[in-house]
């Protein structure tokens, strides 16, 4: 009966030791994951400077305060979309980013007009 319950000792803390190993997907590279509150409104995303590292990971959770249907959409160097998410209006949407590369990443809402009425932000990645 004892040797059962070593057994069984032993094998609880294999699988939590498994379990650690593995980790968070955004806990990759060393770095922490944090987060970033951001917020829509008719014609603004605010805060319109953001900062990470390169690899950084990053959860952006994104509140809607206007009375419009807003997206959140950031644009790579390129001209690429690398991230697009829609969030009507009154609601909150959350999703993960990890930079790449360094530069100047653009942040706008890709509704039309929008950004040309000033829904854009910036995201600066550093090295």
């Amino acid at each position: 009966m004892m040797a059962r319950r070593v057994g069984f000792s032993l094998l609880i803390t294999l699988m939590a030791l498994t379990l650690a190993a593995c980790g968070s997907p955004n806990s990759e590279a060393g770095l922490p994951v944090r987060s970033l509150s951001v917020e829509l409104s008719e014609f603004s995303i605010s805060p319109n400077v953001l900062s990470a590292q390169v690899g950084e990971p990053l959860t952006f959770n994104i509140t809607n305060k206007g009375v419009l249907d807003h997206d959140v959409t950031i644009v790579g160097p390129e001209g690429q979309k690398l991230i697009h998410v829609e969030v009507k209006h009154g609601h909150s949407a959350t999703f993960d980013f990890r930079p790449s590369a360094s530069g100047e990443l653009r942040i706008l809402c890709s509704i039309d007009g929008h950004a040309k009425a000033g829904m854009t932000a910036q995201l600066i990645v550093s090295p």
